[in-house]
């Protein structure tokens, strides 16, 4: 029950992150991980070169670096699951 309880605290936290970043940052972030678009598909979408558009990305996760606990594990890898409304984010983090 804790580790459920624990999950729910990351995918919560992870949530507000998200959502706390620009919409310039958070737009191309969810397109590109969450809905597995490609760059080019989100440059024709977005009407944003390729180049800015892996800026933005590389800033987003610059600053969920920055606001993120980090968690410690003993676990090789990490699943987070993020709800919005009724869709759900699955995140999987590898340690190497």
């Amino acid at each position: 029950m804790a580790e459920i309880s624990e999950r729910r605290e990351e995918s919560q936290v992870l949530q507000q992150s998200v959502k706390a970043l620009s919409a310039k940052l958070r737009v191309p972030l969810r397109l590109f991980y969450f809905y597995g678009y490609s760059l080019q598909e989100i440059s024709d979408y977005l009407g944003t070169p390729v180049p800015t558009l892996k800026k933005r990305l590389h800033d987003a996760r610059r600053k969920l670096k920055g606001t993120l606990p980090v968690v410690p594990t003993s676990s090789p890898c990490s699943i987070i699951c993020m709800r919005e409304g009724k869709t759900c984010y699955i995140l999987l983090t590898v340690m190497l």
